[in-house]
């Protein structure tokens, strides 16, 4: 299949396309995650609920979204191979030894389970999903050393099921799109992702410029844009379980 048609195949199919919609929702939210991150605990606030938080401290936040990130990737990936790996069951003919005196073997290949695609992206979404709901709480409500634990712990779980979501996406899409090409599959998704990511930063950069003039700023990017965020995940939860199928096409 060229190219061309690869695309059109993952664009034309409507679980190809649901899916393409809803991988560009939860990467974006992970781009502005990142993006944000700062913002997110660094803010100004009026004395009663002060939090002190270095830009050290929100840089620490950023590398904890990269390594337990590359966790969940791994976690993630495993899951799957996991869920489709073939066993193998080595039998012998009775009639074959009493005839010939020798056992030929004779290896079986037998499917261990059915490809769990929907269903281990459903999980890591609605991880992402309790992880975004939390790390909001753990920064905007309360203060202390004691909170900022709660916030490190917070911060990798978000990091851990978001990223481990980029590469169930594309195996999801490669498998429901079989034979279509990889390459081009992985094309349309990372464009759907920056377009995604685009459209959210747009958002919270303006939600934050609105925010800049405002003395006793109460968090409103970040509660805001949290809001934002959840309610994109939530809405790509929808669009996951409505929209795209959990048949795998691929042998």
């Amino acid at each position: 299949m060229s190219y061309l048609s690869s695309i059109a195949t993952l664009l034309k199919s409507p679980s190809g396309l649901c899916l393409t919609i809803y991988y560009g929702c939860v990467v974006g939210v992970f781009y502005a995650l990142e993006t944000f991150l700062s913002q997110f605990v660094l803010w100004k606030r009026n004395e009663e609920y002060h939090h002190e938080w270095t830009s050290s401290e929100a840089g620490l936040l950023g590398l904890i979204i990269i390594l337990v990130g590359c966790v969940g990737n791994i976690v993630s990936g495993y899951q799957l191979d996991h869920s489709i790996t073939a066993t193998s069951n080595i039998t012998c003919a009775a009639h074959q030894k009493e005839e010939y005196g020798t056992c030929i073997y004779k290896r079986e290949e037998q499917q261990r389970n059915k490809p769990m695609h929907k269903e281990i992206t459903a999980f890591f979404t609605i991880g992402s999903i309790l992880s975004m709901a939390f790390f909001a709480t753990s920064v905007l409500r309360g203060g202390g050393s004691s909170h900022k634990y709660l916030v490190y712990l917070t911060i990798s779980s978000c990091g851990f099921f978001l990223s481990g979501l980029t590469s169930i996406g594309f195996e999801y899409a490669c498998a429901i799109t079989y034979p279509a090409d990889e390459a081009a599959v992985a094309g349309v998704l990372n464009v759907a992702a920056q377009i995604g990511g685009w459209i959210l930063l747009i958002v919270g950069g303006r939600l934050s410029s609105s925010n800049n003039n405002n003395e006793e700023d109460d968090g409103g990017v970040g509660w805001v844009f949290n809001l934002v965020l959840t309610g994109t995940l939530i809405a790509s939860l929808i669009i996951l379980m409505v929209g795209v199928s959990d048949k795998s096409i691929r042998p």
